[in-house]
């Protein structure tokens, strides 16, 4: 059972990069959706099935699905924020996103020790917050994301969910503040073309992706097609269906084709540097 569970979360992280949108509210909904959907099928698996251990049991609940309904809650607060962003004056805007982020510090506060357990990867009280032991929940906000269920929840195992959200939440809400004062967006005129990528576009796509899924700009809240775009400017390549090219290297029999030719040469250098 939880090699299913773990397949579902990993062919919703693949699913959520294929999303083509018209924009990043409506990339927002139909990632939403898949996420449901997502949930709604690991419930149904959890529920006509049981755990072969405990240990399996507290996997699921303080990992696997917290991976998977913290992008839930992250987009919906997103979604939430951004539709009640004033459409001018900078000051309205700062002082909306400092709100939020009074608001996040609050669930930190809230939930101190067990924010303090979870950053220190403890395991001492992992059989009681993580199996489901009848607890009650008489009140919490994730209620409004998903039903809780006492065969596909503990209260822990959606805080954790909410721990993982409030952390990226903190980091987009500092960002924009950051962006809104000091107005970073890099001008088009500043962008140097003194270089140009002379390998293939499918290199570059599996290494757009790689960067992406590792979540190295804008603290893993830049989408594809942010990315994607700029490195289209920066290295004067028109990459096109960016999309369709990584399916081809998902199916292609070395998906990593690029990324291992790098550790490779990266490799060799560091020798060489060692024999000198």
């Amino acid at each position: 059972m939880l090699t299913q569970l773990i397949q579902l979360k990993e062919e919703l992280v693949s699913d959520l990069y294929c999303i083509k949108s018209s924009g990043k509210s409506d990339q927002a909904i139909q990632s939403i959706n898949l996420i449901i959907r997502c949930l709604t099928d690991m419930k149904d698996i959890i529920c006509h099935n049981s755990f072969k251990s405990q240990r399996e049991e507290i996997l699921f609940f303080k990992k696997i699905k917290p991976k998977v309904f913290h992008k839930l809650i992250l987009l919906k607060k997103i979604l939430q924020i951004e539709s009640k962003m004033p459409v001018d004056g900078r000051k309205s805007q700062i002082k909306l996103l400092r709100n939020r982020l009074k608001k996040t510090s609050r669930f930190y506060k809230e939930n101190k020790e067990f924010c303090s357990y979870m950053r220190q990867d403890a395991t001492h009280f992992d059989n009681v917050y993580f199996t489901r032991n009848n607890q009650f929940i008489n009140s919490f906000e994730s209620l409004e994301y998903f039903d809780f269920d006492p065969l596909f929840s503990t209260v822990h195992s959606i805080k954790a969910s909410h721990l993982q959200a409030c952390d990226k939440i903190r980091d987009y809400l500092n960002r924009k503040i950051e962006e809104i004062k000091h107005e970073q967006k890099v001008p088009s005129s500043s962008v140097h073309k003194t270089l140009r990528w002379t390998d293939s576009k499918t290199d570059l796509v599996e290494l757009i992706y790689a960067l992406h899924s590792k979540g190295s700009f804008n603290n893993e809240l830049a989408e594809i097609k942010e990315i994607a775009h700029y490195f289209s400017k920066v290295f004067s390549i028109e990459i096109g269906d960016f999309y369709r090219n990584f399916l081809e290297i998902k199916n292609r029999q070395n998906p990593t084709k690029l990324l291992e030719q790098l550790q490779e040469k990266l490799n060799n250098r560091i020798e060489e540097q060692d024999l000198i």
